[in-house]
């Protein structure tokens, strides 16, 4: 009998960012396609002079999976999108669009499918050498830590990961772990004109990624209890082959519980990210200044799906996060979010799905205050 969920799925997934990825080759799987379209918009309402800003987004990601033969699979990931920013009361707006990098990743089940291993590709096919004054600045303002945009960034270089993984069943437990090696080649991310003059940003290179996991399983009756917990390690990023910027480590802890009965399934979980000190090197001695750039962050939610005979399903949920300080006078924040799922299966291998979610909270020690919405709609067809 086979193990379920051989590798835990949050290793492949972050392979992906936000590409529907299962975690374990399933015998007979067929080949699938599935696209979804995503808009999302945010209000930021600064509270001393209750100057707003909105940023919005709409994201289309297509995600393919190949059986190749057996236990071994093909995925290929593309995505594209447009954002733009602006400001109330300035003749201000920011944008950016195109397509993200291009991956492709291939895995093979060995040993009864005990033993995964990975290897993928990252295609540079995305957006580098932004507008430093017109695309770059939005860049930005997307990868705030209190902001929920489903592409952050389009393009970076080419790039490659390796993964190693293993389960097995001891009593009733399944127990799993891996270890994932990802690199990421230099390219340009930003130039621009100014008075005449064009200014390059230089050949960024980031620093290599290593991630190890380790995780369980636990059926006990109804309820299945997961836990898992992810180290992570960065090298030093380069700026024209010098060191400039070192990633803290963090470690992820996060528990699951999920009861099922009938054609109802109820899903809760909670996840605390330690982060430490990111490492900035000045000056032409390199000389390094540890800050904490990132604070901590806890989150918790739930969901709970009804599925009826003729096919329908639907998923209400909750979900709140909450990102500790940091040590540059950034406050810490809070955000709530609300929305449902329903989905249709029309026909076999055909599946439709729609969702909505509201967000608000607050962010930078309630210095700023936070709305957003996120609407989408999607479809998975196999063949």
């Amino acid at each position: 009998m086979k193990i379920i969920r051989i590798i835990l799925s949050i290793v492949v997934l972050s392979l992906f960012m936000t590409a529907s990825a299962g975690g374990q080759i399933i015998f007979g799987q067929p080949a699938s396609s599935q696209a979804h379209f995503v808009y999302s918009s945010w209000t930021l309402t600064e509270n001393l002079f209750g100057v707003e800003t909105t940023i919005s987004q709409w994201y289309i990601p297509v995600h393919g999976f190949i059986p190749l033969r057996d236990n071994l699979e093909a995925r290929i990931y593309l995505a594209t999108s447009s954002s733009s920013g602006s400001v109330e009361g300035l003749d201000l707006e920011n944008s950016v669009s195109g397509f993200s990098d291009a991956r492709v990743q291939i895995s093979q089940a060995l040993s009864d499918d005990h033993i995964l291993i990975s290897g993928g590709v990252n295609l540079p096919t995305g957006k580098t050498e932004l507008d430093m004054f017109d695309e770059y600045p939005l860049v930005l303002v997307l990868s705030q830590d209190f902001l929920d945009f489903p592409l952050r960034r389009l393009g970076e270089g080419f790039g490659f990961n390796l993964m190693i993984g293993g389960a097995t069943a001891v009593g009733e437990a399944r127990i799993g772990g891996g270890v994932m090696y990802r690199y990421t080649g230099e390219y340009t991310p930003y130039e621009g004109t100014f008075g005449g003059t064009t200014i390059v940003a230089g050949d960024y290179d980031p620093g290599d990624v290593i991630t190890v996991n380790a995780g369980a399983d636990l059926p006990t009756g109804n309820i299945t209890w997961s836990a898992n917990v992810i180290w992570t390690m960065y090298g030093d990023d380069k700026l024209d082959g010098v060191k400039n910027f070192k990633q803290s480590q963090q470690l992820d802890f996060g528990i699951t519980g999920t009861y099922k009965s009938g054609p109802y399934t109820i899903n809760g979980w909670t996840s605390y990210l330690l982060r430490g000190n990111n490492t900035e090197y000045r000056g032409v001695d390199l000389v390094p200044s540890e800050s904490k750039y990132y604070g901590r962050e806890f989150a918790a939610g739930a969901t709970f799906t009804y599925k009826t005979a003729s096919g329908w399903y639907f998923t209400p949920l909750a979900k709140l996060r909450m990102i500790g300080e940091n040590e540059l006078d950034f406050g810490s924040s809070d955000i709530m979010s609300f929305g449902a799922t329903i989905g249709k299966t029309i026909s076999q291998g055909l599946d439709a799905d729609a969702g909505f979610r509201y967000y608000t909270g607050s962010a930078i020690s309630d210095l700023i205050d936070i709305t957003g919405y996120q609407l989408s709609v999607g479809l998975l067809a196999e063949f």
